[in-house]
C-alpha cells in the first residue's frame, strides 16, 4: 500500500491497484502528475487502475480532460456509492480528451475487479457481459 496526503494506492492483483482519493480532496493536475510519478515508480506497467470513490472528491476541470493522458493506464474503473458520485463518473468519462481509454463505471468493488481482469486477460469484451454496461448500476 502507497500513502500520500491526497490519495492511497494498493495493489489488489497484478497490474490492478485501487486508487481512493481522501475525503474533500479537489484532483488537480499537479496530484494527477503526483499520481503518475507514484504510479510509475512503484507498480510495474501495464496498469488497469480503479478509482474508488469511498470518500467524496472531486477533479477540477483541467484535471478531468488530463486523466486519460497517464499512458501506461490502459482502462479506468470508477466505483461509486451514491447517485451523485454515479453522474460525476459518468460525466468524467463522458468528457472529451486527446487519449481514449476504457472506462467504465460500477457500484461494486467485486465486479469492477471483475471488468479489469477480463480486459488485462485478452478476453471478449462486449456490451453483452453483465460487467460491462452502467445501466446496470441501481441505488434503490
Amino acid at each position: 500500500m502507497y500513502r500520500t496526503i491526497h490519495y492511497t494506492i494498493a495493489l489488489l492483483e497484478h497490474n490492478i491497484v485501487e486508487v481512493i482519493f481522501n475525503p474533500s480532496v479537489v484532483v488537480t493536475t499537479t496530484i494527477l502528475q503526483q499520481l503518475e510519478h507514484d504510479l510509475e515508480h512503484e507498480f510495474a506497467a501495464p496498469i488497469y487502475m480503479i478509482l474508488d470513490n469511498q470518500y467524496p472528491y472531486s477533479f477540477d476541470f483541467d484535471a478531468q480532460l488530463k486523466l486519460t493522458d497517464i499512458n501506461f493506464i490502459k482502462a479506468i474503473a470508477m466505483v461509486t456509492y451514491s447517485e451523485l458520485s454515479l453522474v460525476s463518473a459518468q460525466m468524467l468519462k463522458k468528457m472529451p480528451r486527446q487519449r481514449n481509454i476504457l472506462m467504465n463505471v460500477f457500484h461494486c468493488n467485486l465486479k469492477a475487479l471483475h471488468w479489469l481482469n477480463t480486459l488485462q486477460k485478452g478476453l471478449p469484451n462486449n456490451s453483452t457481459n453483465k460487467y460491462m454496461a452502467d445501466e446496470y448500476i441501481s441505488f434503490s
